[in-house]
C-alpha cells in the first residue's frame, strides 16, 4: 500500500476525491459543492490564455490552454498546454480556490464577481482572466 504524504499530488487527488474536507499542512479545502460548481464551471480568457473550469459532478478540474493565435505567433516553441488538473475550494468566502494536481499544483485564485453577485473573472497565480461566454457555461 502506498503512504499518502500530505502535500503530495497522489494525497490531493485522494483526498479530494472523498466527501469531505481536509487538511495538509496549512491548506484545508473544502467538501465538493455542486452549487458552486455550476457557479464556477465556464471559460475564462485574457489575452494569452484560457482557462477552463468544469466538474464531473464529483470533482472540480481546470485546464489551461495557451491560444492558438499566440503559439502561431511565437518565434519559438511554447510548452504544451496543460491536461485538465484538480480544483479545490478554500475555506472562508468560497471564492478562493487551489490547483490540487497537475503542473500548477498549490496555484491559488480567487473569483471576481459584479454587483449581481454573478462571476465574471477568475485569478489565477496573480493572472486575470475575464468569463467568456460558451454554450454550456
Amino acid at each position: 500500500m502506498t503512504e499518502l504524504v500530505p502535500g503530495s499530488p497522489c494525497f490531493y487527488r485522494v483526498a479530494a476525491s472523498q466527501d469531505v474536507a481536509y487538511t495538509a499542512g496549512d491548506l484545508e479545502l473544502l467538501p465538493y459543492d455542486p452549487q458552486r460548481a455550476q457557479e464556477m464551471i465556464g471559460h475564462y480568457e485574457n489575452e494569452f490564455m484560457t482557462l477552463i473550469v468544469d466538474t464531473d459532478g464529483d470533482t472540480m478540474t481546470v485546464e489551461c490552454r495557451i491560444k492558438p493565435e499566440i503559439r502561431t505567433a511565437s518565434e519559438r516553441e511554447l510548452p504544451p498546454d496543460l491536461p485538465p488538473a484538480g480544483l479545490g475550494l478554500l475555506p472562508g468566502s468560497g471564492d478562493e480556490y487551489v490547483v490540487i494536481g497537475g503542473g500548477l499544483i498549490g496555484q491559488r485564485g480567487f473569483l471576481t464577481r459584479d454587483a449581481d453577485d454573478a462571476v465574471i473573472g477568475a485569478d489565477l497565480a496573480g493572472r486575470l482572466f475575464n468569463r467568456v461566454p460558451t454554450r454550456t457555461g
